[in-house]
Parts: structure tokens; sequence; C-alpha cells
């Protein structure tokens, strides 16, 4: 399955269109307190950081959350590209890092 028909399958393509907005991966170094392992699977493993799809309350009837430990203004929607030697415990760490850097949910659509 492509992401393209993992996105229409879920209904994100019929509601809103997509963003297709390339991340580069200086964001992450520069955003993010990488480990050198980190920065090492970044750099050697991923293609192509793309945010795909965000929901916020402007884009689609979505609640905000807040509570004493977090704030979430929306629900971030990424494709990551890899390489195709990338390995499980590589992946492992990328979903990791990706997660920690980003202030909000983040959905995780990886490809070969």
């Amino acid at each position: 399955m492509t992401t393209a028909a993992f996105y229409k399958k879920i209904g994100l393509e019929e509601r809103i269109p997509a963003l297709k907005r390339k991340l580069d991966k200086k964001l992450f170094y520069e955003q993010a307190d990488l480990s050198p392992k980190e920065k090492n699977v970044l750099a050697k493993q991923v293609e192509r950081i793309e945010l795909t799809y965000l929901l916020t309350p402007a884009t689609i009837y979505i609640q905000l959350f807040h509570n004493e430990e977090y704030q979430h203004e929306g629900i971030m929607f990424m494709t990551v590209q890899l390489r195709a030697q990338t390995t499980e415990q590589q992946i492992t760490v990328l979903e990791t890092m990706i997660h920690g850097a980003l202030p909000n949910p983040v959905i995780l659509t990886l490809y070969w």
C-alpha cells in the first residue's frame, strides 16, 4: 500500500488538502537534543521527511488538548522516506527522535 492510498483509506485525502511540506533534517538537528547515534541514523537512513497533513481546529473539527503536563494544538501526520537498508533498530531510534522533537502528537508513516 502506498502512503497516498493509506491516507485515502483513513479519509484524510477527502477532508483536507495535503500539505506535503518537506522538513529539512537541519530542523531536527537544531530543535532536538540529538545523541550522536540519533544524528547518524537521521543522516544515513532518512531520504526525506514530509509534513503531509496537519489536523488543527482551523482545518478540521478537532479539540485542543490541555492538561498540567501537555498542551497539544493539533495532530501531525508525517511521511518519512527511508533508505532500503534501514534496520528495525534504526527505525525505533527515528521514531523516538521524531516524537521527542515535535510538540504535537505525530502519526508516522514510514516507507522505503
